[in-house]
């Protein structure tokens, strides 16, 4: 990971927040201006491969411009990001819908997902315990749903990764 950020640091521009999934490497990458980010991609692309997704977080509110119209689609979305170990965006995507609820049963659900993604966020930034640590609020909020399903989310799969994680104390990247 330090030599990662150190073919970065001299373009101006600071790597940051570095996930390892099993199939990418994420991060945050920050930068003084375009011009530095652009060089700063070109570099790591050369030594870690393509840039799969690049998105600019500093428009927040336009983040997933396509999401959040539809409740159903928010979270079928958020399966599949979650199925491709891209927690972070998860966590996101689920937040926006999350944050506009109204009905607890169905608030409590998204948030026991949001926590499932973001603690093995945590697990992908080689942060185990965190990760483990989180899983009795994570499942405290899944089992307040009574449902095996909400929408495409399978719930009892959810939380029966997560239980296994918690039981066993070893890190998976559950498909659900």
């Amino acid at each position: 990971m330090i030599e990662f950020r150190k073919k970065v640091d001299n373009l101006g521009t600071v790597v940051k927040n570095m996930r390892v999934t099993e199939v990418a490497i994420e991060f945050d990458l920050y930068a003084i201006d375009k011009s530095s980010m652009e060089k700063s991609v070109e570099e790591l692309s050369k030594e870690y491969g393509n840039v799969l997704l690049g998105r600019d977080l500093t428009q927040e509110e336009t983040s997933f411009p396509t999401l959040y119209h539809d409740k159903q689609e928010t979270v079928k979305e958020s399966v599949a990001l979650f199925n491709e170990q891209r927690y972070w965006e998860c966590h996101e995507a689920m937040e926006q819908i999350w944050r506009r609820e109204t009905n607890p049963a169905e608030k409590a659900v998204q948030q026991g997902m949001i926590l499932s993604a973001s603690a093995l966020v945590h697990a992908q930034k080689d942060e185990d315990a965190i990760c483990i640590g989180m899983i009795p609020r994570t499942m405290a909020k899944l089992d307040q749903w009574k449902e095996d399903t909400y929408y495409a989310l399978n719930v009892a799969r959810l939380k029966e990764s997560m239980n296994g994680i918690l039981k066993s104390g070893k890190i998976s990247y559950p498909k659900i």
